[in-house]
């Protein structure tokens, strides 16, 4: 863009809306991205900045992050007092539509959400953006269902993701909702070893033991 926009930027971040094809899942959503001031700064030109990946609720949509949780002027206002370090916000459509409820899950015989958002994105924007790959450099964070999504994404990936955080979340799936069906459905199709592999609570208990 234009000078102008240049500095604007450079004091103010840019929030771009833009469509992803996840090569692997197949799946095309529209996802919000926050780019802090620092991104247009000449100090920060080689910095690979970390990623924060936000999942919405359901209902909701990916710009609730924006008009209702305030997340930008938060941020703003964190950096503005040394409080937060820059990252780039990444805010995907994590359902696909209104009234649909998939939990961030591959669905058996459907749309392979989880996929999508864990490892699609995250491969996407390492490519085309000034941020970190995935692993250490990226967490994820969501409420109510997108919160469940967080802790699950982060116990199947965790060499994707370095922190997960969960807002009134919950960590045992629901039956989904997909597009076009009229009543909700098992994600897994019936396969308890499945369910329990997205079963947060399940999944800590078969975590192997540190020191």
């Amino acid at each position: 863009g234009s000078r102008a926009h240049l500095e604007l930027a450079q004091r103010q971040g840019y929030l771009l809306r833009t469509t992803v094809t996840g090569p692997r899942s197949g799946i095309t959503r529209v996802v919000y991205v926050y780019l802090p001031p620092q991104y247009f700064q000449p100090a920060y030109r080689a910095y690979r900045f970390p990623v924060i990946e936000l999942i919405h609720g359901e209902p909701g949509v990916p710009q609730d992050w924006i008009t209702v949780v305030g997340v930008t002027r938060t941020f703003d206002r964190l950096l503005a007092d040394k409080l937060a370090r820059p990252a780039v916000l990444v805010m995907p459509d994590a359902n696909g539509g209104a009234r649909i409820s998939l939990q961030c899950l591959n669905q058996a015989g459907g749309p392979q959400d989880l996929t999508y958002l864990a490892v699609d994105l995250p491969g996407q924007f390492a490519r085309t953006l000034r941020v970190r790959p995935p692993g250490p450099g990226w967490g994820v964070a969501g409420y109510s269902e997108g919160g469940f999504c967080a802790a699950n994404m982060v116990l199947r990936f965790p060499r994707r993701y370095g922190a997960a955080g969960v807002l009134s979340g919950y960590f045992a799936p629901l039956d989904n909702q997909p597009a076009g069906s009229r009543d909700p459905v098992s994600p897994f199709g019936g396969d308890d070893r499945l369910r329990e592999q997205n079963t947060p609570f399940d999944e800590l208990l078969n975590l192997p033991s540190t020191t």
